[in-house]
């Protein structure tokens, strides 16, 4: 596959992108005095074709709705779909997890399947049935090998580990399957992070070692993560020190990695939006879904504040906090 295969697919993908929340149409979402100006404000966003105006599509319902035309779009523009299942695969180990955790307390599978997302590469209603008479292995090995760890694990952290294990493994897979530079390099920042993460997860839990909770794939071995200080070295490499001051800092004091973690998304999104600049590789694509999902997630926080009559100071903060 040639580079210039993708500028079809790469300039789409910056004209879907542009269709987007505009920083107009945001701000009077987030202004808007009650549920009911949100409802009216989103008819002039790129949800309007996916709601009603009698009122029976529920936004959440549309937001769904956009994304999976959205899936549907990218996988019928893309020269090689494959690439793309990078990205849906973390809703196929979301919902696997969500089985596993659904069935351990005694939930049917309605109330299973309302948790799980419809934009997998599996159909939900398949892995669950799949899951339930152990034969994961005919979607795919790894599916299979995290199902069984998962119901021999005693802990949670056990469940994620087992699970996060093989989805990485299962999207260097499809990198090294595809051969795209931005793939290998899109699934190898991930890691890396991932594993610095987990890495300070383990210092803090008795009888878990950093080896246990690393995922291979990554672009250092985690054996040179011997204490936290050694991990705060090795994240300075992703955008240098001062971009990682404060989440630091903050950790310290308090021991939580949600400043952690944000500050790792705003790199990933960083790097994928420089990435995407050249319309000769899927970093365009993979931004046009995230940046749609990024919308997803602003306008049901939006509404989730208005319905609780949360001053817009306060709504204000979380946005800046939550999203990227």
């Amino acid at each position: 596959m040639s580079n210039s295969d993708y500028t079809y697919a790469g300039s789409r993908a910056k004209t879907l992108e542009s269709m987007l929340l505009t920083h107009t149409q945001r701000e009077l979402l987030v202004t808007a005095k009650d549920v009911a100006e949100v409802d009216k404000a989103l008819f002039d966003t790129y949800l309007a074709p996916y709601l009603s105006r009698t009122g029976d599509v529920q936004v959440s319902d549309a937001i769904d709705a956009s994304l999976r035309e959205a899936k549907k779009v990218l996988v019928g523009i893309s020269p090689n779909p494959r690439a793309l299942d990078i990205i849906w695969l973390g809703y196929d180990f979301h919902n696997l997890k969500t089985i596993h955790k659904g069935r351990k307390v005694g939930m049917d599978n309605e109330a299973i399947l309302q948790n799980c997302f419809k934009k997998a590469t599996v159909n939900p209603e398949i892995m669950l049935k799949h899951y339930d008479e152990n034969t994961l292995s005919m979607l795919n090995k790894h599916f299979a090998v995290a199902g069984e760890k998962m119901k021999e694990a005693k802990e949670e952290l056990e469940i994620d580990l087992y699970a996060n294990s093989e989805y990485f493994a299962f999207r260097k897979e499809i990198a090294d399957e595809v051969g795209d530079s931005f793939v290998s390099e899109y699934v190898r920042l991930h890691i890396d992070l991932f594993n610095l993460k987990a890495a300070l997860r383990s210092f803090a839990i008795d009888g878990i070692e950093v080896e246990d909770v690393c995922v291979k794939g990554g672009s250092y071995d985690c054996k040179e993560l011997e204490s936290p200080e050694h991990v705060f070295s090795k994240l300075s490499r992703f955008g240098g020190e001062v971009r990682w001051s404060e989440g630091i800092e903050h950790f310290k004091k308090t021991g939580y990695y949600n400043h952690l973690e944000k500050i790792g998304d705003e790199y990933i999104a960083d790097f994928v939006k420089e990435k995407s600049r050249a319309i000769f590789t899927p970093a365009a694509l993979f931004l046009y879904f995230r940046e749609i999902e990024n919308d997803g997630q602003i306008i049901r926080t939006i509404l989730t504040a208005k319905q609780s009559g949360m001053p817009e100071k306060e709504l204000r903060s979380i946005l800046r906090e939550v999203h990227t």
